[in-house]
């Protein structure tokens, strides 16, 4: 029995200060079990584009405590035939709109694809190119862009012991990942 005046309360959620907003990559991370954070919300979606992000944004930001966001998006844009330059737009939309509601930014390159996958030398070209301009959005509006790629792609190709289907991550890919973020 509790003392009279201690009521039994709710465990209250813990308020989201970092969300993880992305497609599958972001997804398949178990964000607060690989940083010991309850903080941290994934907002990865499979299959998810620049497009279904801004389409879903509201839902995405009902919580006001979001203080900082990681944005890893665009992989599936390729994949769909979408030109660089819209994604690149859809891209900065999403940005403005984190920016509005004062969620810090961090860009996170685009992953390359591992040599094993169905034209990977085309993918990454075309990756490669939106991380360029990923990286002149994060110039110009002072941003951090992190390049994932220098430690799970540092060749052009998504590295094999990260990947078993060759463009999505395995734990110690996801960890390596982690190291780089917190």
């Amino acid at each position: 029995m509790l003392p009279f005046g201690c009521e039994s309360i709710p465990d209250a959620p813990i308020p989201t200060r970092i969300l993880m907003l992305g497609d599958s990559l972001t997804a398949g991370g178990q964000w607060n079990m690989l940083t010991g954070r309850a903080d941290i919300r994934n907002e990865g979606l499979g299959g998810a584009t620049t497009q279904s992000v801004l389409n879903r944004f509201d839902n995405v930001l009902l919580q006001e405590s979001v203080e900082l966001c990681f944005l890893m998006i665009g992989t599936n844009d390729i994949g769909g035939g979408i030109s660089v330059s819209q994604i690149k737009k859809n891209i900065e939309l999403i940005i403005n709109g984190l920016e509005a509601r004062n969620i810090r930014v961090i860009i996170q390159s685009t992953l390359h694809v591992s040599q094993d996958y169905p034209i990977a030398s085309v993918r990454n070209e075309q990756i490669e190119l939106l991380n360029k301009e990923l990286n002149v959005i994060a110039e110009e509006k002072e941003l951090i862009f992190l390049d994932l790629n220098e430690i799970l792609a540092p060749e052009g190709y998504l590295l094999d012991r990260y990947t078993q289907d060759g463009i999505h991550l395995m734990e110690d890919g996801y960890r390596l990942w982690v190291s780089q973020v917190l």
